[in-house]
């Protein structure tokens, strides 16, 4: 990927610059600084210009740098955004706001955070290794500078550091993590061992002092001594069922005594229980005989038969009487309302007499007069005639005598009006007597109606007949059961005399001694149970040790593959690195060649130790092809140094593009400035020229401009970088 336009803003010194580089030949990136008149173009914003390439891609910025510190003095926010010639964009934000966005040859990749669109940068671009290693790897092959040059070939690079290097270049990380992860079987396989060889020492603890032979030997004597014990205890038991067979005719004796005792109680129990079913019936009969009668004279009284003692005479007790009652009632409540409705208008008629004399006598003290004439007139039944004191009296005194009329006839009607009202009252407690006659006559009717049916049901013509038959029947039961009771006892006295004539025979002493030799057979068996358990537990603790002995073996066997691939993984890389290090190390010698140095480069990947053993170890040793000597980089100028480290850089190069790295361009900070002369700026620029990436040339050497077609030139004025034309 060829850089086709860069736009950075508030980038260190630089304010804005959009800039559009050349896609072929070299490109010279120089300037002045106006601030700084003693400095010349240094300070200009050069640097600052290629630092932030690699910052937009990877967040990080050359040693010496701070990302904290690369926004411009006075703002708050910094981006760059970088467009490639095969449509990838990568625009990064820094400052209030931190943003990374990334498309990919016209696909948006932009993820969620800005570490994770990182790592999709890292993934799309092909890139192994940590955010800081990737960046690394991008110093040592394209962003050169003073610095960076001779850092994978001095001591600034140890021999991990250059196998790390070479591994990501080649891709080779898969070796070192297969030995990571034989490493970590190796442990696991270890643990595992330690683990089993722990249950196996605590198994063999647990059979320590124990005899197999002792075991199966108490067990063969515990077994006999069980087979003779249980012998004796046969012999013994065999005793004790001979005389408990003697002593169970006793026992018989003595169960036959409680049976018939037993079978006396029930039977006198049962002979109870009839006779008072037998006295019930009796009793329910008689009460059933005088139930009946009572109820018929009852009924007798309540008719009026002369012949029951204590008879009605009254007529409401006699059957009728209610409907008769109920007659006189209704017709008194007839003649009460007739007299009620003639004593409320003979009331009415006296109220209206009152008020026409009230009004008579008001105008005899109050004169009412004509509106018309003024006359004094008089109103009488609501006629208008006129005022006569003389009519006046003779009207109030007919109101009068019309009014002592009226109060007599109310005083009369209001008596018979009572007296109409007592005789109801009276007739009513008459009716509710012979209501409750009639009530106690169906009652003592349904007690006698009742028992009419319950003797139907239960078949009785004559209740004193099936009376005196009961009674029969109770005599006679009363008679067997004494009989039955007297041979009963009989039966009890010889089964009493029998009981007591046996005499029983003891068994304790057989019984302790059996229970004496079934506690040592318990005994036996427990100790025998205990044995077979014991050579169970060891039989099986011994097949367990045999199984886990045998386990082992495949862990072990494990390990030592894991053991032995730890170091083997490791060799594979480091081979496939030396087979790949002729050919670094003949295009490093062939770029010293093109820079006229009598130098070769030797690359070792195994070094030997005091003991005489070969360690990995990556070292780049120098040798003088006048001189013959081979050393370290570190006793070589300066100048040596930084073409020596040129000619590895443009090696690593070459090999990165052969490993289809994704930036196909180079950037070369002040390299060919000092300690080389015009003569080794020809040669590089003649091995630049070689090259068919994009490249740009930061110099302070004022005389490289006619060697460059394109150019960019940056102004410092005023702590501000621009670009100008």
């Amino acid at each position: 990927m060829k850089i086709k336009q860069i736009d950075i803003e508030n980038f260190y010194s630089i304010k804005h610059i959009t800039l559009s580089p050349s896609m072929g030949d070299r490109t010279l990136i120089t300037g002045i600084n106006h601030d700084d008149e003693g400095a010349d173009n240094s300070g200009a914003g050069k640097s600052s210009l290629i630092a932030s390439i690699g910052w937009v891609v990877f967040g990080e910025v050359p040693k010496g740098g701070s990302v904290d510190k690369i926004i411009r003095f006075g703002t708050d926010q910094t981006s760059v955004a970088i467009t490639f010639d095969d449509d990838t964009y990568i625009e990064r934000k820094r400052g209030k706001k931190n943003s990374l966005e990334f498309i990919y040859q016209g696909d948006d990749c932009t993820k969620r955070t800005v570490s994770l669109t990182q790592q999709e940068i890292f993934t799309k671009f092909g890139m192994k290794g940590t955010p800081k290693q990737c960046y690394l790897d991008f110093l040592n092959t394209i962003f050169l500078n003073s610095s960076t040059v001779e850092t994978f070939s001095s001591n600034k690079f140890t021999s991990a550091d250059r196998f790390e290097f070479i591994s990501r270049i080649f891709s080779l990380n898969v070796w070192k993590e297969l030995s990571e992860k034989a490493k970590e079987d190796r442990n696991k396989w270890n643990k595992e061992i330690e683990d089993v060889q722990v249950k196996i020492d605590a198994k063999i603890s647990q059979i320590e002092g124990v005899s197999l032979k002792e075991l199966t030997t108490n067990k063969s004597w515990l077994e006999q001594s069980i087979r003779d014990n249980k012998l004796v205890m046969e012999q013994v038991n065999e005793s004790i069922k001979k005389i408990e067979l003697e002593n169970e005719k006793g026992t018989h004796l003595f169960t036959t005594v409680i049976d018939l005792e037993s079978r006396l109680v029930n039977i006198k129990s049962s002979i109870d229980i009839k006779k008072e079913s037998l006295n019930d019936k009796l009793n329910k009969y008689t009460k059933i005989e005088e139930d009946i009668r009572h109820a018929s004279f009852e009924i007798g009284k309540l008719n009026g038969d002369d012949s029951c003692e204590g008879y009605s005479k009254d007529s409401w007790t006699k059957p009728g009487s209610i409907e008769r009652i109920e007659g006189k009632i209704e017709k008194l409540e007839t003649e009460k309302e007739e007299r009620y409705e003639i004593f409320s208008k003979v009331t009415h008629d006296l109220v209206d007499c009152l008020k026409e004399d009230e009004k008579l006598k008001d105008q005899i003290e109050n004169h009412i007069q004509c509106p018309h004439c003024n006359n004094n007139v008089l109103v009488i039944d609501g006629k208008l005639s006129k005022h006569d004191e003389e009519k006046i009296t003779k009207e109030s005194h007919s109101y009068m005598q019309k009014i002592a009329t009226l109060e007599y006839d109310e005083h009369r009607l209001s008596d018979e009006l009572y007296e109409k009202r007592e005789k109801i009252k009276e007739g009513k407690e008459i009716l509710e007597k012979a209501r409750q006659a009639q009530r106690d006559r169906e009652k003592y009717e349904n007690t006698i109606d009742e028992y009419i049916k319950w003797c139907e049901q239960e078949n009785i013509e004559d209740i004193e007949h099936t009376y005196a038959d009961v009674s029969d029947k109770l005599d006679n039961f009363c008679v067997e059961s004494d009989k039955e009771i007297e041979e009963l006892k009989k039966k009890i006295d010889i089964a009493v005399k029998e009981r007591d004539a046996f005499e029983e025979t003891p068994t304790y002493d057989l019984e302790v001694e059996y229970d004496d030799y079934t506690e040592r057979q318990q005994k036996f068996n427990q100790e025998l149970g205990a044995t077979e358990k014991s050579i169970k537990d060891l039989t099986l603790v011994t097949e367990e040790i045999k199984l886990l002995e045998e386990g082992i073996k495949d862990t072990k066997k494990n390990l030592k593959e894991s053991t032995f691939w730890v170091k083997g993984f490791i060799d594979v890389r480091r081979m496939v690195i030396e087979s790949a290090l002729p050919n670094l190390e003949s295009s490093i010698n062939l770029y010293l060649t093109k820079l006229k140095m009598p130098l070769r480069v030797v690359i070792d990947t195994l070094k030997e130790t005091k003991e005489g053993k070969l360690k990995d170890e990556f070292n780049i040793n120098v040798k003088d092809l006048i001189t013959g000597r081979i050393d370290n980089m570190e006793t070589y100028s300066d100048g040596q140094k930084k073409r020596i480290g040129l000619a590895i850089c443009f090696a690593l190069n070459d090999l990165l593009r052969d490993k289809t790295y994704p930036f196909d361009f180079l950037l070369i900070d002040q390299l060919i400035d000092n300690d080389i002369d015009e003569i080794g700026v020809n040669l590089v620029m003649s091995i630049l020229d070689e090259n068919e990436k994009q490249k740009f040339i930061i110099s302070h050497r004022p005389e490289l401009k006619e060697k460059f077609k394109n150019l960019i030139w940056l102004v410092m004025e005023n702590g501000i970088t621009k670009l100008e034309n």
